[in-house]
């Protein structure tokens, strides 16, 4: 069980690392296009991205062919979501744990399988 004062650290802790959390972008850029391919099509679907941080996956999804129709990005730190790895090109971010996470219709989770 998570107590109050962890989360109190853990957010202080996000927040000291939020302005070059994107630094390490360069290194994990491989990793981060491979995300993307594993993802599968996502045209015509909806999608969740939990814990984006400063956006980046979802930024990268959204540089796809077949974009999702939507897209949600969450997390629980405010100074991931105003980070520039991409953040500032969603549309939709939402401040929150994503725990215990909901998956509306149309969401693809890890795995490739698409919720209907």
């Amino acid at each position: 069980m998570t107590t109050a004062s962890d989360q109190l650290r853990l957010d202080r802790l996000l927040a000291r690392a939020a302005p070059a959390y994107d630094l390490q972008l360069l290194l994990e850029r491989r990793a981060l296009w491979t995300a993307v391919r594993l993802a599968g099509p996502l045209g015509g679907l909806r999608v969740l991205d939990l814990a984006t941080g400063t956006g980046a996956l979802a930024s990268a999804m959204l540089d796809r062919g077949d974009q999702p129709v939507g897209l949600v990005a969450v997390d629980r730190s405010p100074a991931m979501l105003a980070g520039r790895g991409g953040g500032s090109r969603l549309s939709r971010t939402a401040l929150g744990s994503g725990w215990p996470s909901p998956t509306p219709a149309g969401c693809r989770i890890p795995g490739g399988t698409s919720i209907s």
